[in-house]
């Protein structure tokens, strides 16, 4: 049987909104600061909440994870978007790398997001999905164009990503714009230049998925 409300449960519930967006806030300073496996006893600390208080409106990682990076994940398929609406392939692609870098060096916890092992959730792998078929477009698209070197593969633009990701990591107490020479570098060297081939293929769509640890293989196909 249906039980009536308790007077005066509401001011409960209302503490629960606000536990909520206390750990909500928590989470995003805790993830961008540590990254997304960083204790989740830190989590509620920081909100000033016990753990259970947590896990009752969070029961597992993922599901705190899906929440707090729902937004950036959004920010992320808008920063593709544009770049599909550049002309320039080449340049597109370089404003797109630089734009993802500037998210990473903000919060690590969306570069874990992107390029780290991770919990398996859709949240997550559609928006790797989706990342690796726009870089695809902007391959072929500066390619087409001769504006990136003819060998470029999207593979290597992940992998590429993925190096910049530590190179953000490294520098960023130090010196927090120092990636930017990097990132430099990395786009010079997708420059079209046919004295210098590179010495092996690309990684297949299948080796890539394993990279980023897709559950499944993305489309395109290898080439």
């Amino acid at each position: 049987m249906r039980r009536e409300r308790e007077p005066g449960t509401a001011p409960l519930r209302r503490d629960a909104r606000r536990n909520r967006e206390l750990l909500l806030t928590a989470a995003r300073e805790v993830f961008a600061e540590q990254g997304v496996q960083a204790p989740l006893d830190e989590i509620a600390r920081r909100a000033g909440v016990g753990n259970a208080t947590l896990y009752r409106h969070f029961p597992t990682r993922r599901d705190l994870i899906e929440v707090v990076f729902a937004e950036p994940l959004r920010r992320i398929q808008q920063v593709g978007d544009e770049a599909l609406g550049m002309n320039d392939g080449g340049a597109a692609l370089a404003w797109c790398m630089e734009q993802l870098c500037e998210l990473l060096a903000a919060d690590r916890g969306i570069g874990e997001l992107l390029l780290a092992p991770l919990p398996d959730t859709q949240l997550l792998q559609d928006p790797r999905r989706q990342s690796i078929e726009v870089v695809s477009k902007l391959v072929e698209r500066g390619q087409a164009q001769g504006s990136l070197r003819a060998d470029l593969d999207a593979a290597d633009v992940f992998i590429t990503l993925r190096a910049m990701f530590s190179a953000v990591m490294m520098t960023q107490d130090i010196s927090p714009r120092a990636w930017r020479r990097q990132c430099a570098l990395f786009l010079e060297a997708f420059r079209p230049d046919p004295l210098r081939e590179l010495p092996i293929p690309p990684l297949t769509r299948q080796q890539l998925a394993r990279v980023l640890h897709l559950s499944q293989d993305p489309s395109p196909p290898a080439k």
